[in-house]
């Protein structure tokens, strides 16, 4: 979840800036079940939570009346995430090995990159009515990574098994009434991950999103609502563990998403 701010002033009759924090917080839950001596698998899980801070900037360059060009940075935000892991039924030998190194009931702490994306985007009115939108966005996924995780004293870094992923978006927006506007759109996002790579807590794959919104106004503010669904394909998995984890193979029936977004904007 993430909350953002954005502050814009226009330079000159052609360019404007602006600009602000992100605040994200990040919430984890993992369950898995733990090997042991008997008939029975034990259970592990650990939830984890934490925030962290990144800001963005964005330039837009009004080409005439009717059409301009923006760009926008969103810097990388490191979240510091923590928790302690609860284990049922592991078994007795197992649970003294954990004391025993000092890993039982121990915080788990977990610094993770979310990468950072620019975005280019493209302007057209075609009368008083319609205007549409084109956007291209490269997000740095190659850097979506744990950067560390430690227990104690103890830590461990683990590359990113991700490539750079990119989206394309196209919008339609129809001014109903001076105070009153709709708007359609559709956006396909390249996969991040390999179907080798893919991993089961993050299965990662190609999207393709479609969503409708309004634009009214309230007290003075803009207000602007969209609904979204995220179609985020079935996510291959195909890992060889070797012998200790063994082969995960699959894929998921039913993959998708639905984003509701809500934007207040005041106009000084």
């Amino acid at each position: 979840m993430a909350l953002t701010g954005t502050l814009g002033y226009q330079l000159t009759d052609q360019w404007s800036i602006g600009g602000g924090p992100i605040v994200m917080y990040t919430s984890s839950k993992s369950r898995v079940q733990v090997n042991k001596l008997g008939k029975d698998d034990g259970r592990a899980k650990i939830k984890e939570d934490g925030f962290g801070i990144g800001w963005q900037l964005g330039l837009l360059y009004d080409i005439s009346d009717r059409a301009r060009i923006g760009a926008v940075y969103r810097s990388a935000i490191e979240p510091d995430l923590s928790g302690k892991p609860e284990f049922t039924d592991i078994g007795p030998l197992l649970e003294a090995s954990l004391e025993a190194n000092g890993l039982y009931g121990e915080t788990v702490n977990v610094d993770l990159k979310v990468p950072q994306q620019v975005q280019m985007g493209y302007f057209q009115e075609l009368n008083d009515k319609w205007s549409f939108t084109f956007d291209a966005i490269w997000v740095d996924t190659s850097e979506f990574k744990i950067e560390h995780l430690s227990v104690s004293d103890e830590q461990v870094s683990f590359p990113s098994t991700f490539k750079d992923a990119w989206a394309f978006s196209a919008g339609l927006r129809y001014q109903y009434r001076p105070d009153l506007a709709f708007s359609v759109g559709a956006l396909h996002m390249s996969s991040p991950a390999s179907d080798s790579k893919r991993t089961l807590p993050l299965p990662l794959d190609r999207t393709i999103a479609v969503g409708a919104g309004v634009e009214s106004k309230w007290k003075g503010f803009e207000v602007h609502t969209s609904l979204n669904y995220l179609d985020l394909g079935d996510g291959k998995i195909d890992q060889d563990g070797g012998l200790a984890a063994g082969r995960v193979k699959g894929d998921f029936d039913f993959y998708h998403a639905l984003v509701l977004d809500v934007q207040l904007i005041k106009r000084f």
